[in-house]
């Protein structure tokens, strides 16, 4: 299995929401 850290999570999450948000508007 492979771990990772919350905060690396919430890293990628809140840069692909970002990258989302400027494609899309």
């Amino acid at each position: 299995m492979l771990h990772v850290t919350l905060t690396e999570v919430y890293g990628n999450i809140s840069r692909l929401r970002s990258a989302e948000s400027q494609q899309t508007q």
